[in-house]
């Protein structure tokens, strides 16, 4: 009865996304007004082409920026397009892709999002570490709030290879 889970069965399907011509004060808005970290850079076929985080902004921020003003900040942020911080040729998945290995290489990559595409590149959802802590919670809680069965044995999963890698010298 212990069925793999898969990208899709905790993916966000309602996908913020943004493009490279974008400022990223546009896409920093899009960030906060959602309350997500992470967007996936797509074409006008919705097609990806990268992906950018807040760190990445925050990067442009933190440097040359630091002493300006918060306007002066803003009008630094409006002079910069998306393009020229976001990562190119990001890690993705697939929705069949097993839910475990997405975690790892989550983990292994140290990322905290992966965009979700088809076999197009076309950006179908998206899997956050925020997606993936509401599906465990969901998943975790009967009507009376136990575990069920499968999830431990996933979470065992997790935590017994998270254990093995730390003990890696």
């Amino acid at each position: 009865m212990n069925r793999e889970r898969s990208v899709r069965d905790c993916m966000s399907v309602e996908v913020f996304a943004t493009q490279p011509h974008h400022t990223l004060d546009q896409a920093l808005n899009m960030m906060l007004l959602n309350n997500i970290t992470h967007l996936p850079v797509v074409n006008d076929d919705f097609q990806l082409m990268g992906i950018i985080s807040d760190r990445d902004i925050r990067s442009v921020m933190d440097s040359p920026f630091l002493e300006l003003s918060l306007e002066q900040s803003t009008a630094a942020l409006r002079a910069h397009q998306v393009e020229e911080v976001m990562k190119v040729d990001p890690h993705v998945v697939h929705p069949e892709t097993s839910l475990l290995k997405a975690i790892q290489v989550m983990k292994d990559c140290q990322v905290g999002a992966l965009p979700v595409v088809d076999l197009n590149n076309v950006v179908v959802g998206f899997l956050s570490r925020t997606d993936i802590l509401d599906w465990v919670v969901g998943e975790m809680e009967d009507g009376e709030g136990r575990a069920q069965e499968d999830d431990v044995i996933l979470l065992t999963q997790l935590k017994s290879q998270d254990t093995r890698a730390n003990m890696k010298t």
